[in-house]
């Protein structure tokens, strides 16, 4: 217990003289580690914090968002493990709240939704909350093991993403996946892909939604939340001989079903496989490399649901030594994503990455929840 902490049997005294909803006002202002102590204060007090969604959803809302770190990983005397930890820019310059998780193989990229942290590998899938601590391992699947002609043409044949469906108020784990490759008579190749799903707290197994995916999706890259629905970048190696990208593949967690979403109207001809996109300041983002490839812009849209999104040019970064050369498209895809990373966190945290002086792999924008706590 903290020192400037009064007793137990004090705070509950003071409790009793309180209105429950002066009481309730305070302790949904309060830090993530503060009411987990105090869940062991009294039964009301626990099942609030633990239980009570409209109260977690208020905290979320009300929490000073931070950064969420990870490093490489490093092994020891038995396993790799991953290091992930929380940084607060106003409080200190270094990261605080480490913890360290197995990796049983490869990892994926790590995806984030309202304090809730995607850990993904080839076999394994975990959600965590770094602020409470707590890990929740996802059944296992049939569809996280690679066919036969996976590493032929990929370096992964899975991709995942995590969501929150504000009408059911329940957080979704996905797995875009490709199943087998058929040969065609013209000597060319089809993909069989499919999406299945995980919605935690509610499933016990992962299920395959009714209707397959429209579009294949890249599997390099993690989806992208935005407004109750997840977002892939379209994989244009994967589609039919003479088919390109018309957009943007979009999957509603609210029914499972699927469209597409119009990009920018940057430039003629967009290079989706050195796009990134993310959501900043209730907006979803894409970067891409500008239409002369001098440079890097940085398009926003706050509303998918119209025919035509309303695309603004808000960024604009160069000049850059960008080319149409195919051996640059990984540097001008991690370009692009840097370059959106640190507008992310300049706008929204107030810090740029570059002061950071730490061995980290990412950081991205980071708000502590209880999330997790009574799954």
């Amino acid at each position: 217990m903290d020192n400037d902490q009064p007793p137990q049997r004090e705070r509950s005294k003071m409790a009793a003289y309180l209105p429950p909803e002066l009481v309730r006002e305070i302790m949904v202002r309060l830090p993530v580690k503060t009411l987990l102590r105090f869940r062991g204060i009294c039964k009301g007090w626990r099942d609030m914090i633990s239980d009570d969604a409209e109260f977690r959803g208020a905290h979320l809302r009300l929490q000073k968002p931070c950064l969420l770190a990870w490093s490489s990983t490093k092994e020891d005397r038995r396993n790799k493990v991953t290091t992930v930890g929380l940084y607060v820019p106003e409080e200190s310059a270094a990261i605080t709240d480490t913890m360290e998780l197995p990796l049983e193989c490869e990892s994926h990229s790590f995806a984030h939704c309202d304090g809730l942290l995607l850990m993904p590998t080839e076999t394994v899938v975990r959600v965590v909350n770094p602020a409470t601590r707590h890990v929740l391992t996802l059944p296992e699947s049939s569809n996280s093991v690679a066919p036969k002609f996976c590493f032929d043409v990929f370096y992964t044949h899975q991709v995942f993403g995590i969501g929150h469906d504000p009408r059911s108020d329940t957080y979704t784990v996905v797995r875009f996946f490709f199943g087998s490759l058929d040969l065609l008579p013209t000597d060319a190749h089809r993909y069989n892909f499919g999406l299945e799903v995980f919605t935690i707290g509610v499933d016990r197994h992962w299920h395959e939604t009714a209707v397959k995916p429209p579009y294949p999706a890249d599997v390099g890259r993690t989806a992208t939340f935005f407004k109750g629905s997840l977002f892939w970048i379209i994989d244009e190696e994967k589609l039919d001989e003479g088919e390109s990208a018309p957009g943007f593949l979009r999957f509603r967690l609210e029914d499972e079903s699927f469209s597409v979403t119009p990009p920018p109207p940057c430039c003629r001809g967009l290079k989706y496989t050195t796009s990134h996109m993310a959501e900043l300041r209730g907006e979803l983002c894409v970067a891409h490399a500008g239409p002369k490839y001098d440079s890097i812009e940085i398009w926003m849209c706050n509303d998918v649901d119209i025919n035509l999104p309303r695309w603004n040019r808000c960024y604009t970064f160069g000049p850059l030594f960008l080319s149409k050369d195919p051996t640059l498209i990984t540097y001008m895809y991690d370009r692009c994503q840097y370059l959106l990373v640190q507008q992310v966190l300049k706008d929204i945290v107030g810090i740029d990455i570059d002061l950071m002086h730490h061995d980290l792999d990412f950081v991205i924008r980071y708000t502590p929840s209880l999330g997790l706590l009574s799954s």
